[in-house]
């Protein structure tokens, strides 16, 4: 059940990804075609692509190091312990 789970919320998470991603895209295509036809230039599908990616990519990377995501995640790794146990061959039969 959990591994059925997990393969749902992952697929959500693509499904959900890539839709932004190609509405987004398509939104700047809406955005700045007009804008560069006024500057004599061509804008296509693949500029928008390009552009989209970009901010994502920045998306994510505001989100990593400034974002609450990435606070949260400094919070907690503040508390987590850095020292590991020895493993010794003791282990294998006392287990």
């Amino acid at each position: 059940m959990g591994l059925l789970f997990s393969l749902i919320t992952a697929a959500f998470g693509i499904t959900v990804t890539i839709g932004f991603w190609v509405s987004l895209a398509a939104l700047l295509t809406f955005v700045l075609l007009p804008i560069y036809a006024d500057m004599g230039y061509v804008y296509g599908p693949e500029d928008s692509a390009d552009y989209a990616t970009w901010i994502m990519v920045l998306m994510l990377f505001n989100d990593r190091y400034f974002g609450i995501y990435g606070r949260t995640l400094r919070k907690i790794c503040k508390h987590l312990s850095t020292g590991r146990e020895a493993v010794t061959e003791s282990y294998e039969y006392d287990r």
